[in-house]
């Protein structure tokens, strides 16, 4: 996010200035050349013949809106006196490319900031963009254009036969949020050419990014409005508007750079010449000639090149790729809302082992969506966290069963013995009655065999007593007589 600053406004006039010079008409030659008179099938059978070539439909190549608006429309820039007859003899090649295909092109001829400096003057590329861009959006839909293709003066258009519309993203599920393609080199990204919707996203976009030196100067910009665009382009928020798609689609290198792998491929779209100083004009003479002289060796009908495989197998894999981020997304999902103190378990691991391997796989589709072996290797990995996730949830509900298959059986045979200690303790008081019962009938015969000995000896004593008087008495009678 930009912060505010007193530069702020005078930044905003500066901003406003091309809006108001482009509408007096002043800033630029407009080449705004319509179609032929050639209707959509016509040029349909003239340019995707099926010359034995694997078949191919993508929506929207051909121009044909309700109300004719073209929907493409090509911007570049160049001024100063440096290689000017090279780059008016490129700038034809896109001005043809154009008036084939319905294009409109827009091309600055004068700077509009920096005074003829470069270092301030490339964010004309910026300013101009923005001029076209909201010069697009004052226009009702069917009116406006609606993606804008940037080309820098230093590129040459080889085959006509290949509509910019062949690269725009499908209208479907993640890709109707894509509003910038673009391509990347051994130093990043590569802002010479690539391709940008027409919408608020847009402006907002190049907005930032002419604002971005001035309002936040501790930012290094080594390539000034490349690294701008790329600085406000990959804040977190942003980075799922734009993709990256193989630079030679549309971005091929001259092989003055063969040492690093560089080379046009047979019916390539376009060639580019960046950074290649003094050795420019003559590497922009070389295509050129070919152009003019040996037009049937680039120009190879769309059907007959790469473009249709490559393009249909880009799209599929990225299409794979979401499938497999919405398949993980759901699971855990399920897993969130069916076995929740699974999911929280062991602090997350399992989701935050699937959240790891979507992050590797969203940063290869935002970064590396070009190379198709990463992508596939982080679809794999995000397969192979899932799976490893549903195992692990197996394994942990299987852990769950036996657990509580274990308290179960510890719960019964608690109750089990329990229930044979009631038995035992039941039998121990029914031995302690009888044994009770026992000691005491046996108590009470004692008892009652005490009393009759008592009884017996009493009575014995009694009549002993008796026998005793007996004899006593007898004795005295005796004494007496």
């Amino acid at each position: 996010m930009l912060t505010t600053s007193p530069k702020y406004l005078s930044l905003l006039l500066l901003c406003f200035i091309p809006l108001v010079i482009y509408f007096r008409g002043n800033i630029s030659e407009r080449y705004n050349q319509h179609r032929g008179s050639k209707t959509v099938s016509e040029w349909a059978q003239a340019v995707l013949h099926k010359n034995n070539a694997s078949s191919f439909e993508h929506d929207g190549v051909f121009d044909d809106t309700a109300e004719g608006a073209p929907r493409i429309t090509q911007v570049s820039m160049q001024f100063g006196e440096n290689f000017d007859l090279i780059y008016e003899k490129g700038l034809r090649t896109h001005i043809q490319n154009g008036e084939k295909w319905g294009y409109p092109t827009h091309y600055l001829r004068h700077d509009i900031v920096g005074k003829g400096e470069v270092a301030e003057g490339v964010y004309d590329k910026l300013l101009y963009l923005q001029t076209i861009m909201v010069n697009e959006m004052t226009k009702p839909f069917g009116k406006r254009a609606e993606w804008m293709v940037w080309f820098d003066a230093d590129t040459v258009l080889l085959n006509h036969n290949i509509p910019w519309t062949i690269f725009l993203p499908p209208n479907e599920g993640m890709f109707r949020d894509i509003n910038m393609l673009i391509s990347k080199d051994w130093q990043g990204f590569n802002a010479g050419i690539f391709l940008i919707r027409v919408c608020e996203w847009s402006i907002n976009l190049l907005s930032d990014a002419i604002a971005l030196p001035r309002l936040r100067s501790e930012i290094e910009l080594v390539f000034r409005e490349q690294d701008a665009l790329k600085w406000v382009f990959q804040q977190p928020e942003q980075r799922k508007h734009r993709i990256y798609q193989p630079r030679h689609w549309f971005n091929a290198y001259d092989e003055y750079y063969a040492n690093r792998g560089e080379s046009v491929m047979r019916g390539s779209l376009i060639v580019h010449f960046p950074g290649m100083g003094n050795a420019r004009p003559d590497a922009m003479g070389r295509w050129l000639d070919k152009v003019d002289h040996s037009p049937e060796e680039l120009r190879i009908p769309l059907t007959n090149t790469t473009y249709p495989a490559e393009i249909e197998a880009y799209w599929s894999r990225l299409r794979s790729a979401q499938e497999m981020l919405e398949r993980s997304d759901d699971y855990k999902v399920e897993v969130k809302e069916e076995h929740y103190d699974i999911y929280v378990s062991d602090d997350r691991k399992i989701a935050n082992k699937i959240t790891d391997a979507e992050r590797e796989l969203r940063d290869i589709i935002q970064e590396d969506a070009f190379d198709k072996e990463r992508l596939r290797q982080g679809v794999l990995k995000l397969d192979g966290a899932v799976r490893n996730a549903k195992k692990d949830v197996e394994h942990k509900l299987k852990k769950q069963e036996e657990e509580e298959k274990a308290r179960e059986e510890a719960k019964a045979k608690a109750a089990k013995e329990k229930l044979r200690k009631a038995e035992e303790e039941k039998k121990n008081q029914e031995k302690k009655k009888k044994e009770d019962a026992a000691r005491k009938e046996k108590e009470q015969a004692a008892k009652k065999e005490k009393e009759l000995a008592d009884a017996k000896a009493k009575a014995k004593a009694k009549v002993k007593e008796s026998e005793k008087k007996e004899e006593k008495d007898t004795e005295e009678d005796e004494k007496a007589r």
